[in-house]
């Protein structure tokens, strides 16, 4: 789209081998209430159907525009590829084989324009789908429904004791995903896949708000659902995802090593007092190791079950 008329949004939309679904997740975007947008397709060298597919869409709507990269450049690059790409006001990624209420885009764009404070980004809930079947509910975005900080170093705090993977599928006003011109994703040279340290840089710039609405679908696997569910319910974590967990749980310490590397040095980059480094290097180290003892244990204490917004 770069040389023709500006847009408000800008959707990036990086898959490999994503013949099944992204069909779905295209007429999903393609259906949004709000037209102003782009939608940029990286498709990451796939070896199935992915590119027939894609240039089928292009060749029906203006406002897709796919690429072929020549090589894999890995699912990090190609998050950041699309991200660069970008010319909207606002940006979103969008994982190939989710689905989205056809009023998302509305909704979030909508609520900024309501919020007297400083908000850099805006989510809903999401309803977790499995072969495209929905889930039962359960609130990931609770903590963020209604909390506004004014102080840098509080919005950093709250993100590191209450951010959840989904926050990373919000719509974000696109300056606050650069830091000098650099991107978000390169900034924080990350070397674990962690959400986290992304989070950082964009808190450290305003609020971040999440809508009780239920407008979108993320496809998943079960252990993963189960896994979600109990990070946010608490319990007994179900054996499936137990012996999942146990299967994996030398990449599980390296996991947490590496997500723990990465937040250290983002945390140590921010613009801050020396007091709030401290102890937000404090959070994360005391975050992270409780997380995987309580992984280890399989249980964590209860909360309530919260209901949708539909």
């Amino acid at each position: 789209m770069s040389g023709s008329r500006h847009v408000k949004v800008s959707i990036g939309v990086p898959v490999y081998n994503g013949a099944r679904h992204i069909g779905r997740a295209l007429d999903s975007l393609l259906a949004q209430t709000f037209p102003d947008f782009e939608l940029i397709i990286s498709d990451n060298a796939s070896t199935d159907d992915t590119q027939r597919i894609c240039e089928a869409y292009e060749s029906r709507d203006q406002r897709v525009r796919y690429i072929r990269q020549k090589y894999n450049m890995g699912p990090l690059g190609n998050f950041n590829f699309v991200l660069n790409q970008a010319e909207g006001d606002y940006f979103m990624w969008a994982a190939h084989d989710d689905a989205w209420d056809s009023q998302f885009l509305e909704t979030l764009l909508k609520a900024f324009t309501q919020q007297e404070q400083d908000i850099v980004a805006i989510g809903c809930e999401a309803q977790y789908t499995i072969d495209m079947t929905k889930q039962p509910f359960f609130s990931e975005g609770e903590a963020f429904y209604d909390i506004l900080f004014e102080s840098a170093a509080e919005r950093v705090l709250y993100m590191l004791k209450h951010a959840y993977g989904n926050l990373f599928y919000s719509l974000y006003k696109r300056d606050c995903l650069f830091l000098n011109g650099v991107s978000v994703l390169s900034a924080t040279a990350r070397v674990s896949l962690n959400e986290l340290p992304v989070f950082i840089p964009v808190a450290l710039q305003g609020n971040w708000k999440i809508l009780p609405e239920v407008l979108f679908y993320k496809e998943t696997t079960m252990p993963t659902y189960e896994q979600a569910r109990w990070e946010m319910l608490g319990g007994w974590l179900p054996f499936g995802s137990v012996r999942h967990f146990l299967a994996g749980i030398f990449y599980g310490i390296k996991y947490h090593i590496l997500t723990a590397l990465d937040l250290l040095r983002a945390v140590t980059g921010l613009p801050l007092s020396c007091s709030a480094r401290i102890k937000l290097h404090l959070r994360v180290l005391t975050g992270l190791t409780g997380h995987f003892m309580r992984c280890l244990l399989h249980y964590k204490k209860r909360r309530e079950l919260e209901q949708p917004h539909e």
